[in-house]
């Protein structure tokens, strides 16, 4: 399954003024109303592929990580209300394989969460006296604050298991 992302943006601007009110009357004027712009961007990703692993000790390798055997039946997953996005690895769901053997867990077949945001700015240009403009903008970035996770801790063996995604 390739990974999927989609980003957009939208920009609206005001560059000229339509009605003049002046601020000042001396040699220069400003209007309220003229260059404003406002911009939302947007980006989408689908979960990163990874995969489980199991800690061994190998009398060739030594200490070494290798791909577990998936059990027949078992979810991936299992629901956990204190881990990041409500669920963890299941470790009930992977076996060691045998003794010198890679698993036949299938390579990135473990899909995380994706990424979701939107990025909001809006700035106001003011030019008077010189022709060095002044901007003013205000940016919120994840306006939505919607969580993102990276991918969780993969080793499910030894008693060690995934406690679900973190927090990016």
């Amino acid at each position: 399954m390739p990974l999927q992302t989609s980003t957009s943006s939208v920009t609206a601007s005001r560059p000229r003024c339509t009605m003049s009110f002046p601020l000042l009357q001396s040699r220069g004027s400003i209007c309220i109303r003229e260059r404003w712009s406002i911009d939302l961007v947007g980006f989408a990703r689908s979960g990163f592929p990874f995969n489980a692993r199991m800690f061994v000790v190998s009398p060739v390798l030594g200490f070494t990580y290798i791909r577990p055997d998936l059990v027949s039946g078992q979810a991936k997953w299992i629901p956990n209300a204190d881990a990041g996005g409500g669920q963890t690895l299941n470790p009930a769901a992977f076996v060691q394989p045998p003794a010198g053997q890679q698993g036949n867990e299938g390579r990135n077949d473990i899909r995380v969460f994706g990424l979701t945001q939107f990025d909001f700015l809006a700035g106001k240009e003011v030019r008077s006296f010189g022709a060095t403009p002044l901007q003013f903008r205000a940016d919120a970035f994840n306006i939505l604050n919607h969580p993102n996770f990276t991918n969780p801790q993969a080793l499910v063996s030894l008693g060690l298991h995934s406690n679900g995604p973190r927090r990016c």
